[in-house]
């Protein structure tokens, strides 16, 4: 049963998130990737412009991308994304980054958590910042790299890919924002991954893995 959305006149929508969306991803930065693109300086301009509308249209199809955290799971956002609050979601650096696709896979990351990466989720509570971000940015005289990082604690692994999609060119779908209510979520879970995963996730063995790794291996 879908969790109705509560409509604030006239743009605005206010939807509760799950507890677990907001508890599991609260320390997480966003789900990001980086694709690189073969171009010259007199194509680029022309890329990072057709990038520009191409965002535009993927944001007027889905206006949540643009919203943001207003309490620990409370999400808003508007039907209506302005030219300026777009400026907030999609940018075109005019600095040149410092890594190319020959970079190592890890400084790669850094830079872009760096560049584009957003911060964990309890720090994008109340901040006003949207939960995408998204920048195109030379990072060398024959390439430049597009990054789209989104709070995992908003958008899960399939929506972030469809987004990714559609701005890579893949037809632009409207993806409707909206919860099932928290029992449909959490029998949702158990049909998927079954009684003996989620025991696991909270059972002694799967704190001691977390224990071992995060704290005891780091040492």
């Amino acid at each position: 049963v879908p969790m109705a959305a509560v409509i604030i006149p006239e743009t605005e929508v206010t939807c509760t998130l799950l507890k677990e969306e907001v508890q599991r991803y609260a320390q997480h930065h966003g789900i990001q990737t980086c694709s690189f693109f073969s171009c010259d300086n007199l194509s680029r301009g022309l890329m990072k412009d057709a990038l520009q509308a191409r965002v535009r249209k993927v944001l007027d199809a889905n206006p949540w991308m643009a919203g943001t955290l207003i309490k620990g799971d409370t999400f808003r956002y508007s039907t209506t994304v302005s030219d300026e609050w777009m400026k907030t979601v999609f940018e075109i650096s005019e600095n040149a980054a410092t890594f190319s696709r020959k970079t190592p896979y890890q400084d790669i990351n850094n830079e872009c958590i760096s560049l584009a990466g957003l911060a964990p989720v309890k720090e994008l509570i109340k901040s006003g910042r949207p939960i995408t971000k998204i920048l195109a940015v030379s990072t060398s005289d024959n390439e430049m790299a597009l990054i789209v990082s989104m709070a995992h604690a908003v958008v899960d692994g399939f929506t972030y890919y469809k987004i990714l999609s559609m701005i890579g060119g893949a037809p632009i779908e409207a993806m409707i924002f909206e919860r099932p209510s928290q029992t449909a979520y959490s029998q949702m879970e158990t049909d998927m991954s079954g009684d003996a995963i989620l025991k696991y996730g909270a059972g002694l063995s799967f704190v001691k893995h977390i224990v071992w790794n995060n704290v005891l291996k780091s040492k």
